[in-house]
């Protein structure tokens, strides 16, 4: 080494001992002590003469340390007959370190020297016994380390905190067991080589010590990560998922399930990765609230938790789908109040008190009448009713049955279930529905105010003038001239209001007041509430057209940006001014859409742009009036109009059938009872029959009475002389197989 060379790594010596630098391992063990410890993990187990640590370290002890250090004692003792030393010829069966170095010299772990000896009782080297430690460690010398470099090496891996390894590359000859010791013992906290697990996890792995031991001795880590519930998630009606942030060991006994308080049986229990997915007995609906209690359970390391508890939401039960009149779902909203949803639309019928009756797990509880329940209609859509009732309530830990008579009655004409009624369990609650609010109010343009409620209203209370009213910078009070509901933006539908008034002067400023709107299960309602909107605007709203397609050489349809009102097939639309427009249709299922009928005398071309014109008549949902022309340019079609079809017919009951069509049919032709007859088919047997009467739904929708109940064979319907929506083109000869399965 030059003298420059070793007056750099002299200062740097002086630096690291004067700069407090800190190493692993613990200075004030002794090397007794740490034998001590060596000897408890099976790596260290002495010889004749105790630990005798100031000996020199043997070359065949050598050899033993390393298996041992490996993990690999067991595996060389039970299979010493599969390796050979034959080249080495001063190592017999009969020596006590043979399994150890022909394990090791068959893993090419040692050497033997040139002549073809091993020279088990002679003593190893420093650089020679650290460089199979590091080989325990998965450095390979030539590789990560070179015979020059070793000392230095051992230092930066952290097996020594003698820092003058830093700068001296002497051998030592005279290398004991107590310095063996203390290498040994530093290298079990140390990571192996491109690995996450230390020396002494691959111990732990290779069952020579058990992780209790290791953690008494401190040579692993106490938990870092504190094992926690991430989430619960309930799969399906009897499973859910509790993923942790860790994977943990636990016993289904350790796991309770409480549904409203009340515990709920573990049928099977199983891990995946960070999840852990049960089975329970009985159903995860969101009726009922639910906990999750852990008492205990245990990380990979070992470390214990006890004492989880969480709260979760179970699933929404599924709505029963059905083209009977059935009980379709029944949503528990208080512990005096419920919603039942039905399959088909219902009239006022609905609200007779004597149709309900309630049975409580299992037994009867209450017959409805009038001083038990009040039945009224949902407002905002046709096919629900509200029942709540001041004298019984619907309670936690409970299950109730809603019984509905066979005498209730649908839209369609129906009887529930045939006539057969219907039930339909549900539990109780102790949770009661939230209150009502105002959650925002603005002005939305230059003759509307839009106000948003936090929960959904009473559709009465919600359209009455007299619950709203504005006061200008000049205290004059203004009330609406009209308020309507949302029906067709789905986040706000029976939850937002539109304020009509003559105009909001952008000069002046508003505060707005509402009260007395109720919740839509009249728990609560709205009370004094006051906000300052700030000044007018003169914006206004107008319908615009999306998009304009040409379906066939003689139909087009026009979608818009807004939902239109009915009135709308009232508006004049001209094309290139010169192709006659026939009729018009609004369908209800799709308010923002025209369909425009052309005279088939007139057609469209294919490659051939067309403009169209609509300069009065429109008027959308929201009761705004056309007041400027539209205009927009299209690609023609010519195409001939598909033939209308009867794409299905169902039975709806024992009497009624459900008859859909293609494309829109003339109405008078839809209600023509003339136009329908039915076929039965009963292997050689075939009759007629004919309906009784008709009823309108839609343009492309039917009900027909009938008679007549087939129980087997065929049933077809039939239906002639039927005519499009402008009564341009003629329908024959259309028929279809009656689907008899009623569910």
């Amino acid at each position: 080494m030059n003298i420059l060379r070793k007056i750099i790594l002299t200062l740097c010596v002086l630096a690291l001992l004067f700069s407090g630098v800190s190493f692993s391992g613990n200075s004030n063990m002794s090397s007794n002590e740490k034998a001590d410890v060596l000897k408890k993990i099976n790596i260290f187990k002495g010889d004749e003469t105790g630990y005798n640590l100031p000996g020199k370290l043997r070359r065949s002890e050598a050899a033993a340390f390393v298996v041992r250090l490996m993990g690999k004692e067991a595996y060389v003792l039970q299979n010493k007959q599969n390796f050979s030393v034959s080249a080495l010829s001063d190592v017999s069966k009969d020596d006590w370190f043979y399994p150890y170095v022909s394990f090791c010299y068959t893993n090419g772990i040692i050497k033997g020297f040139p002549n073809g000896t091993f020279e088990p009782n002679s003593y190893i080297t420093e650089k020679a016994f650290s460089q199979l430690i590091l080989g325990v460690m998965g450095y390979k010398s030539g590789v990560d380390f070179d015979w020059e470099n070793i000392k230095r090496f051992i230092y930066e891996k952290e097996l020594t905190d003698n820092v003058d390894y830093t700068v001296n590359t002497d051998d030592n000859s005279n290398y004991i067991r107590g310095n063996a010791v203390d290498i040994i013992y530093e290298s079990l906290t140390k990571k192996i080589k491109n690995g996450e697990k230390t020396v002494i996890e691959n111990l732990i792995d290779s069952n020579v010590i058990s992780l209790s031991i290791a953690k008494s001795l401190g040579f692993v880590k106490v938990d870092e990560i504190k094992t926690k519930i991430e989430d619960v998630t309930v799969n399906s009606e009897r499973k859910l998922t509790i993923k942790m942030n860790e994977p943990v060991i636990v016993n289904a006994d350790d796991i309770k399930i409480y549904a409203n308080d009340l515990e709920m049986d573990v049928i099977n229990f199983e891990t995946t990765g960070n999840d852990l997915i049960i089975t329970v007995s009985g159903e995860l609906y969101d009726e009922r609230r639910y906990r999750l209690q852990i008492s205990k359970l245990y990380d990979k390391d070992d470390n214990i938790s006890s004492d989880f508890e969480k709260d979760f939401k179970g699933i929404e039960r599924p709505a029963i789908e059905s083209k009977y009149f059935k009980i379709s779902k029944v949503n528990v909203i208080s512990p005096a109040m419920i919603e039942v949803l039905f399959t088909q639309p219902i009239d006022d019928s609905a609200e007779i008190e004597l149709l309900y009756d309630f049975y409580k797990n299992g037994s009867d509880y209450f017959e409805g009448n009038y001083k038990t329940i009040d039945v009224s209609k949902i407002k905002t859509i046709d096919n629900g009713v509200i029942i709540s009732s001041d004298a019984y309530t619907f309670d936690n830990n409970n299950e109730y049955t809603v019984s509905i008579k066979g005498d209730l009655v649908s839209t369609y004409g129906a009887n529930m279930n045939m006539g057969q009624g219907d039930s339909y369990k549900f539990f109780g609650t102790s949770i009661s529905d939230n209150e009502i609010e105002v959650m925002d109010a603005y002005i939305s343009e230059s003759d509307r105010i839009e106000v948003v409620f936090t929960e959904k209203f009473d559709y009465d209370s919600a359209v009455d003038r007299g619950n709203y009213y504005i006061i200008d910078d000049s205290n004059n009070k203004i009330t609406p001239v009209s308020v309507i509901t949302e029906e067709f933006d789905e986040d706000y539908i029976g939850r937002k209001v539109i304020l009509k008034f003559t105009n909001l002067k952008t000069y002046k400023e508003y505060t707005l007041y509402v009260d007395n709107v109720e919740d839509i299960y009249g728990n609560s309602y709205v009370k004094n509430y006051e906000e300052d909107l700030g000044a007018g605007q003169d914006n206004s709203i107008h319908v615009s057209i999306d998009e304009i397609e040409a379906i066939s050489r003689d139909l087009i349809v026009i979608d818009f940006d807004i939902p239109l009102d009915e009135a709308s097939e009232n508006a004049y639309v001209s094309i290139n001014n010169n192709i006659s427009v026939k009729d018009i249709l609004f369908d209800s299922n799709e308010p923002s859409r025209l369909y425009v009928f052309l005279n088939k005398g007139r057609v469209l071309k294919d490659n051939q742009s067309y403009d169209l014109r609509i300069t009065r008549g429109l008027k959308d949902a929201y009761g705004r009036v056309q007041k400027y022309e539209l205009s927009d340019s299209f690609g023609g079609n010519s195409d001939l109009r598909n033939l209308a079809d009867i794409e299905s017919a169902y039975y709806t009951s024992e009497e009624k059938i459900v008859v859909k069509f293609t494309d829109f049919i003339r109405k008078n032709d839809l209600i023509n009872a003339n136009n329908y007859e039915f076929e039965y088919v009963n292997g050689k047997v075939s009759r007629k029959i004919f309906p009784v009467d008709v009823d309108f739904v839609d343009n492309k929708t039917a009900i027909i009475t009938m008679d007549f109940i087939p129980s087997d064979g065929k049933f077809y319907i039939l239906a002639d002389d039927m005519h499009d929506f402008s009564g341009q083109y003629s329908y024959n000869d259309m028929k279809e197989l009656v689907d008899l399965n009623m569910e």
